[in-house]
C-alpha cells in the first residue's frame, strides 16, 4: 500500500498537498515552510498524510465499536 493510497487531488512544487480520501471522508492540505524543489514525489507530505489516514482509521474503528 503506497504512502497516498486512496487519495485523489494534487500535490505541487515544493511540497505542498491539496487532496481528499473519500472512504475515510477526510481532507488534507499541507504547506512547507521550506521549499524543496529536489523532492518532486513530496515525500514529507506523503508521510504526513499516511500517519493521518493511519488515525482517522483508528478513529473510526473504535467509534464503529460504541
Amino acid at each position: 500500500m503506497g504512502l497516498r493510497s486512496g487519495y485523489f487531488g494534487w500535490y505541487g512544487f515544493g511540497g505542498s498537498v491539496m487532496q481528499w480520501d473519500p472512504s475515510l471522508k477526510i481532507g488534507f492540505g499541507y504547506t512547507p515552510t521550506l521549499v524543496q524543489w529536489y523532492d518532486f514525489q513530496n515525500t514529507k507530505g506523503a508521510m504526513l498524510q499516511k500517519i493521518v489516514s493511519e488515525c482517522t482509521s483508528k478513529l473510526n474503528n473504535v467509534r464503529s465499536h460504541m
